[in-house]
């Protein structure tokens, strides 16, 4: 692919417009993530998990700055123009002057990237490390010797420097195969068989949304976490609930409850849950800093956390134990005699959760971004790149020296040893060489620059593979004992906390180089205990990336993906001598691969087609028996682009028994038959594959799943023969033998007693009285709100709104009467609403009225009475597109049931329509309609009518299987020019 890049100049508008960009961390998630992939605003609500507006918005920032282009469409099952995104592949430098050299010389050696840094030249974008030495770790002794550590260096080699700050990603454990992914248990009960959290090894355990120790589970819904008495699900019950803000994790330990809770600092609560009605908080203790993650081996819990350092004022965290603060003092605090950008204060705490007893220690390192955890070890890493000076000098030594003549090359040399900073150096050699370059003329500068830019090339491929390193410092865990080991590094950066493993003494770690250049290679490096490389495979699919590892006993299997998967199985039985034995390449790429058994490796991922584009879900079974020649022998593809599933982002979210034959995915649909989210069952088999048992889903029927998170299943465990499902609102409970729904809880619900805004995205309110009112009574001020009326009444004055949507969108409303209002129900400029199940009667204007917006769905109401003051229908619809008006009663309005005015695409479909004064279905200036199944009888006029002004009369309508009886005017009326251009066929007039 042809990279890009622009030369901004430092007065342009623009380079304000890139550093407002750059300075706002949503846009900067965003490009990072397209970066890596295309995707469509739904899939970057979902992956980044935000909400869909903020994504719009920001999107169209970044496509006006010309970062993101629209790469591609495709239809959605509604028929709407769905955009796929994709990262510009362009580099910006912002310089104070632009010239033809810095042109050509830029097409030949920057990466992607953006640079937000306003340098007098260029901003090079690496921050490369001096090889770290492994000296014993130190400790400062005083506030003041860490301010000048600090000072000294985070100084002139960060100059202009890029870090690539890689997300947190999660921890990773190691152990051996028979740990796999998966761990069942039993409980106290001996006979009780049942699910734990799906973790990479056996008796590591990882925190999580969702627990159970095989009797009850514990789980956290919004600010709550909930104790249930899950089994057996006949006599299941909520038990108890502890509300607290910024609940994470949790983690279960007999009959300790472990919390994790970020409110701007970490804290770690720990229960005594032996009565489950009455948890009782025993120990609280608080870490200044951001959470990272944790781990339980056996009854110690260890808990990683950074505190930002301010160079200038670095103050150490605090940890504080019930209340009583502990300042940790300068001298406490370890560190390492090597530069780094983006120092932190990383914390290490291990908490014997039975005893109540807590240690800690706190090291002055890089910002770490992935960890992984063994039963024994702790491996912190974090990814650093080239430095300005060091790109600079080795430019200058090996492309620059050996081309210029003596003269040239001897002023350079003058300008490197000089102490001018870096920037004014950069300067000088700009000067020198395009100097040296405009004094030739005809072949011998044409021989020239040929030349330069063929080093340029050279000298680019060969930093791409060192451009980046993988720090990593191994530090030993024995229960409360943390003891520091020792540092070692690779080239390239790591996917995830899978990219890592410990195995025999070793430790393995999978890497790609050329994020930044785009020259793509892959290379598995094999260390000993001491953090020395002692064996590697390298270059392995040049042009390509990880898309996920997963490393097993002596085996290690890897997925790179461009075009296609290639699968390689790599022998890892001599760490000395790792080597590629075998390698398949298939469409598609596996994001997740998992272990079935010892020859057998389950991978998930989508489906891709020839040009490398996403698709649907797939589902793959390797066989890797004979490791020279692995194969794809089952696989399955699972709906079309667009589709997700929460485990290509958390393993965690999988579910799988070998011994139950069992697989359980969280799949969010999409197809050309239908949108779907829920949990996909099937039994799996080396004789017949994947097959799919059933599907469960927590939205109720018709709802459309696009247009809300809440009950979308996110876990799923088992207990016996029962199948456990969570989402954020609800545990469903299943029978594993035939999918047959038990029983099931809402969960997370916000009482209503009394009027108000419902602005807590993602809030089910649940209203628990009737209510008189002369005021809008519900105001919608967030996204994805469920508001169950729960089959009380709102009653008004005849003023104002019943409820109220003003933009937001995804609101569900349900089962309640709203009487007496002005309008019952209104939605202003807001989509993607669901109406169902309510009783909407006697208000002034409409029953129902939305204004622009679209895609919301009005079913199953019993709508009479309304507009008697002032109002076109019961239901009307003004410049709303693509609605679903479907299954409603609509009767006795003092105007038309339906009107459908300048709005187009919607469908009105098995309406009962009757005793209306005026028409039954009434569009005006609207076209692209359909009119199906409805029966239209007693309206005092038109049946159905379709007109307009002149010139403006609806169009391209579809009326057809309708009943029509009685209605007092006539049945069906086209007015103007509408006969002309509207399908009516096989409506039966009575």
């Amino acid at each position: 692919m042809t990279k890009k890049f622009d030369l901004i100049d430092f007065g342009e508008d623009k380079a304000k417009d890139i550093a407002e960009i750059m300075s706002n961390k949503t846009c900067r998630k965003m490009l990072d993530f397209l970066k890596e992939k295309e995707a469509t605003e739904t899939e970057i609500s979902e992956r980044l998990d935000m909400a869909l507006s903020t994504v719009h918005y920001n999107l169209q920032k970044l496509v006006k700055a010309k970062l993101v282009d629209i790469k591609d469409f495709y239809w959605s099952p509604k028929g709407n123009k769905v955009h796929i995104y994709k990262a510009i592949n362009k580099t910006l430098i912002i310089t104070h002057k632009k010239s033809v050299y810095l042109e050509n010389k830029l097409k030949m050696i920057l990466p992607l990237i953006i640079i937000a840094s306003l340098l007098v030249i260029l901003s090079v974008l690496f921050l490369y490390p001096q090889t770290i030495e492994k000296d014993q770790v130190k400790k400062f002794n005083s506030l003041d010797e860490i301010k000048n550590f600090l000072r000294e260096n985070s100084a002139e080699s960060l100059m202009g420097t890029y870090n690539s700050n890689i997300p947190i990603r999660g921890v990773a454990v190691a152990g051996t195969f028979s740990g796999s992914s998966y761990t069942s248990g039993v409980s106290n009960e001996k006979t009780v068989d049942f699910s734990k959290t799906n973790i990479q090894v056996e008796g590591v355990d990882e925190a999580d949304i969702i627990k159970s120790d095989g009797k009850y589970i514990y789980t956290i819904s919004g600010n709550k976490v909930i104790i249930v008495d899950a089994y057996p699900a006949e006599n299941s019950k909520i038990l108890s609930e502890i509300e607290l803000n910024g609940i994470n994790k949790i983690l279960i330990n007999d009959n300790r409850l472990i919390v994790f809770v970020i409110d701007g600092k970490t804290s770690v609560l720990i229960y005594d849950v032996a009565d489950k009605k009455n948890p009782v908080l025993e120990n609280n203790i608080s870490i200044e800093g951001n959470y990272l993650d944790s781990r339980m081996i056996k009854d110690y819990v260890y808990v990683i956390s950074s505190k930002t350092v301010e160079i200038d004022n670095p103050v150490p965290p605090i940890y504080t134990i019930n209340g009583i603060e502990n300042a940790v003092s300068p001298n406490e605090i370890y560190y390492f005699d090597f530069p780094d950008k983006s120092y932190v204060f990383t914390s290490i705490t291990s908490i014997n959760i039975k005893e109540n007893k807590f240690e800690n220690k706190v090291y002055l390192i890089g910002s770490t971004s992935n960890i992984y955890v063994s039963p024994e070890n702790i491996y912190l890493t974090y990814t650093k790149s080239i430095s300005t000076k060091e790109y600079f000098e080795r430019f200058v030594e090996e492309v620059l020296i050996p081309l210029l003549p003596s003269s040239e090359s001897e002023a350079i040399k003058n300008i490197i040893n000089s102490d001018e900073p870096i920037y004014e150096k950069m300067r000088g050699v700009e000067e020198i060489v395009e100097n040296y370059s405009n004094s030739l003329t005809g072949n011998e500068k044409a021989k020239f620059d040929e030349e330069f830019m063929n080093k340029l090339v050279e000298f680019d491929k060969k930093l791409s593979k060192e451009s980046e390193k993988t720090v990593i410092h191994k530090i030993n865990l024995n229960e409360l004992d943390i003891k520091y080991k020792t540092v070692g590094e690779v080239n390239g950066h790591i996917l995830n906390q899978f990219s890592m493993d410990e195995y025999g003494g070793y430790f393995r770690i999978a890497t790609t180089t050329g994020r930044w250049t785009g020259e793509n290679l892959n290379h598995i490096y094999v260390l000993n205990e001491g953090l020395d490389i002692v064996g590697s495979v390298e270059d392995l699919a040049e042009g390509e990336k990880i898309y996920s590892v997963r490393f097993l006993m002596d085996k290690g299997y890897l997925v790179t993906f461009r075009q296609t998967d290639p699968f390689f199985v790599v022998d890892l039985s001599i760490p000395e001598n790792p080597k590629v034995t075998g390698e398949l390449k298939i469409p598609g790429y596996s994001n997740y691969l998992h272990p079935y058994d010892e020859n057998h490796v389950i991978g998930i991922g989508k489906e891709a087609d020839e040009n490398g584009r996403f698709q649907g879900i797939k589902m793959a079974l390797f066989d890797v028996s004979d490791v020279k020649n692995p194969k794809e022998i089952y696989d399955i593809i699972i709906g079309e682009r667009g589709t997700e599933s929460e485990v290509l982002n958390d393993h965690k979210a999988f579910l799988f028994d070998k011994e139950k034959n069992l697989l359980v995915l969280p799949i969010n649909l999409v197809s050309q038959d239908q949108n779907f989210q829920g949990a996909y069952v099937y039994e799996l088999t080396l004789e017949k594959g994947f097959k799919l048992n059933g599907i469960i889903s927590h939205y109720e029927d018709e709802e459309n799943i696009s247009f809300s998170k809440s009950f979308s299943i996110k876990r799923s465990l088992y207990i016996n023969d029962i199948l456990y499902t969570l989402s954020k609102n609800k545990i469903m409970f299943n029978s594993l033998n035939d999918l047959k729904k038990i029983k099931e809880f809402e969960i997370d619900e916000i009482l209503l007693y009394d009027c108000g805004s419902l602005n807590i995205e993602g809030g089910f309110y649940k209203l628990q009285n009737d209510i008189s009112t002369s005021k809008t009574c519900f105001v919608i001020e967030a996204n994805n709100v469920i508001l169950d009326l729960n089959g009380h009444i709102l009653f008004g004055n005849g003023s104002e709104k019943g409820i109220y949507i003003p933009t937001f969108g995804s609101t569900i409303i349900k089962n309640g009467k709203i009487l007496n209002f002005a309008e019952g129900i209104e939605s202003y400029q807001s989509s993607g609403n669901i109406i169902k199940n309510n009783t909407i009667n006697n208000n002034r204007h409409q029953g129902i009225y939305l204004f622009r917006g679209g895609e919301n769905k009005i079913y199953k109401n019993n709508i009479s009475g309304n507009s008697y003051d002032y109002g076109f229908g019961e239901i009307e619809l003004d410049g709303s597109d693509n609605n679903l008006i479907q299954d409603n009663s609509i009767e006795n309005g003092n105007e038309d049931g339906i009107h459908v005015f300048n709005s187009n695409n919607n469908i009105l479909i098995n309406n009962h329509i009757k005793n209306n004064k005026n028409l039954g279905i009434d569009l005006n200036m609207a076209s692209n309609n359909i009119v199906e199944n409805n029966i239209i009888e007693k309206n005092g006029a038109y049946g159905i009518y379709v007109g307009g002004g002149i010139g403006m009369e609806g169009k391209n309508n579809v009326i057809k299987n309708n009943t029509l009886l009685e209605n007092q005017r006539g049945t069906i009326e086209l007015t103007g020019t509408s006969g002309n251009f509207n399908i009516v066929i096989s409506n039966i007039i009575l």
